[in-house]
């Protein structure tokens, strides 16, 4: 009986953890995402936060225990993986990637009146770590809807390009064949000539230091490692940050850390914990 008690208690417990957490019926470009909304207690509006997840990421199966976090805060998340990547269909780049979050924006904007998803469309925030920080701010500089981001571990795909065709840059050769083993040469994505190519023809597009005044009117933070030698700051984020500078903008914020490109120290609830204290700034 006691036994049955402990097992009932311990299933009670994981069903209202995972109560609030469902899977999205949300496609792109006729592609279905594989996609999941965390939502935080409580009947009200919530701020809901977009997370693009860096390159390959992994396959999303509503457990994340950093969206928990910050459902602890009183945050929705919305995670999904791109088209092309962890069995979902279609081909994976940059650009679908842009496309599926802007399908993912549409769906949010369009649906949430009427749905039980409890989500405060006035204040959405999209989010993105490494690969998924480009998708966010090149996004950003098109789509209005974006008004607040966030960007971890800031990756410039216009620098990627610009370099991997400088004989000098050895470094970048060995980069670019480095990802392309632990990513492409795997069932993770197929399509890696696709991809290459994508970043390579339009460097202007996911230029976004050069597209800096478009970005004058978000509200952005930035959190980076100064450890981070996959995307170094010194050519990743010092370049945005002298242009934003440049043109005085006023409403972004960074935060140097520590931490390599895995930001793993962060993860004990110190990184929701500063996204957190952001959100609360006026």
């Amino acid at each position: 009986m006691k036994k049955s008690l402990i097992t009932l208690f311990v299933f009670c417990l994981v069903s209202i953890c995972y109560a609030q957490i469902q899977k999205m019926d949300i496609s792109s470009d006729g592609i279905e995402l594989n996609a999941y909304l965390y939502q935080a207690k409580g009947d009200e509006l919530k701020l809901t936060i977009i997370w693009c997840h860096g390159n390959p990421g992994g396959k999303e199966e509503g457990k994340s225990e950093f969206a928990m976090r910050l459902n602890e805060k009183g945050l929705n998340v919305l995670r999904f993986n791109y088209r092309g990547l962890w069995d979902t269909k279609g081909v994976y780049t940059p650009g679908n990637c842009q496309k599926d979050l802007k399908n993912i924006l549409d769906f949010v904007f369009e649906s949430n009146e009427n749905s039980n998803y409890k989500i405060d469309t006035s204040r959405i925030i999209v989010a993105g770590y490494s690969h998924g920080s480009n998708v966010t701010i090149v996004s950003a500089l098109h789509d209005e809807r974006i008004k607040e981001l966030i960007c971890l571990g800031l990756a410039d795909f216009s620098y990627l390009s610009r370099e991997f065709f400088n004989p000098q840059n050895e470094a970048m050769q060995e980069f670019f064949q480095i990802t392309k083993e632990y990513i492409w040469d795997t069932d993770i994505a197929p399509n890696y000539e696709e991809y290459f190519l994508d970043i390579m023809f339009n460097n202007y597009k996911y230029n976004f230091v050069a597209q800096a005044e478009k970005l004058i009117d978000k509200k952005m933070y930035f959190i980076i490692g100064i450890n981070d030698v996959t995307v170094p700051i010194e050519s990743h984020f010092f370049p945005l940050y002298r242009e934003l500078k440049k043109i005085n903008h006023e409403n972004f914020k960074y935060n140097i850390t520590g931490s390599d490109h895995g930001f793993r120290e962060l993860f004990d609830g110190t990184l929701s914990d500063m996204i957190a204290e952001w959100i609360k700034e006026e």
